[in-house]
């Protein structure tokens, strides 16, 4: 029965009979089937890890159970949508910020409303002011509230996309 054992300095060896020692910590130790695939793909060791996957020469990555993992290639769809994405967010770095700073904005917008519809509304006056916009004799400033909460943030985004 053929064992592979890589030690944690990356030196291997292969034992064909039962073997007791004592070995370092972090030593990996493939059975037969699993040592047969390694070989299948005929690499050489060059770094063992404390989870007890192995790296061989070629950048594959043997998992304990026998599985090989396989570097990405140019030819790989994953390799190139990688690529495609390093790309666009290397020519747009504020992709992700553009949009959090319009949701930042819309939050202190409405923000205001709300203060000024509570104020409002507790110095028992139905007039809500919101920038150049005054509304008078507001009959259900709770339902307004809830309304503009609804569709002010859309409105917004929708207008910073114009710009």
């Amino acid at each position: 029965q053929k064992e592979l054992t890589v030690y944690p300095d990356g030196k291997a060896e292969i034992t064909t009979e039962p073997t007791m020692g004592n070995l370092p910590k972090g030593t990996v130790i493939f059975n037969e089937k699993q040592t047969e695939r390694i070989m299948e793909n005929k690499g050489e060791v060059v770094r063992t890890y404390e989870n007890g996957n192995v790296m061989l020469s070629d950048g594959s990555i043997v998992r304990p159970n026998g599985d090989v993992l396989r570097p990405l290639t140019p030819n790989d769809p994953t390799y190139q949508m990688i690529k495609k994405f390093e790309e666009y967010f290397a020519a747009n770095k504020d992709a992700f910020i553009k949009p959090a700073y319009a949701m930042n904005n819309a939050a202190e917008a409405m923000k205001t409303v709300i203060e000024t519809i509570n104020n409002n509304n507790t110095m028992n006056r139905n007039e809500v002011n919101i920038g150049d916009i005054h509304l008078h004799e507001v009959q259900d400033v709770h339902h307004l509230s809830k309304e503009l909460l609804l569709r002010f943030p859309n409105m917004l985004l929708q207008e910073n996309k114009r710009l």
